[in-house]
């Protein structure tokens, strides 16, 4: 039994000394995370013109177009930055009167690097 128990140890402690880790360096662990705020140089406009009915009379997408490029040539703003981004039509028509105007829509996408001519074109 002892003969035993001699050997469990001696065996125990071959075990623990195959476990001893290798040398201890020494090492600095850094974290550290940055923010940096980019002012855009372009920003991409979307807008919608749409058809409607003004009373009887219908209020075109030509008059439409014919204001907007009046205001955006007013900004100075060439007309080369605008682009067509979809357009489509739709006939809209109620249950008792079936109204057989189709209106059309236009989206257009305006390119633009001053952000200051983009508050301007909001409020006008």
């Amino acid at each position: 039994m002892k003969r035993l128990l001699f050997i469990m140890m001696l065996y125990a402690s071959q075990i623990l000394w195959a476990q001893n880790p290798e040398s201890k360096q020494k090492f600095i662990e850094v974290n550290a995370s940055a923010e940096m705020e980019v002012v855009p140089d372009e920003v991409y406009v979307s807008m919608t013109l749409q058809e409607y009915k003004d009373g009887s009379t219908k209020v075109s997408i030509a008059e439409l177009e014919k204001g907007m490029r009046d205001v955006l040539s007013s900004m100075k703003i060439d007309e080369k930055l605008l682009s067509i981004e979809s357009s489509y039509g739709y006939q809209y028509q109620r249950r008792k009167h079936k109204d057989k105007d189709f209106f059309m829509s236009k989206t257009y996408q305006l390119k633009m690097s001053d952000l200051g001519k983009y508050d301007e074109l909001i409020y006008q």
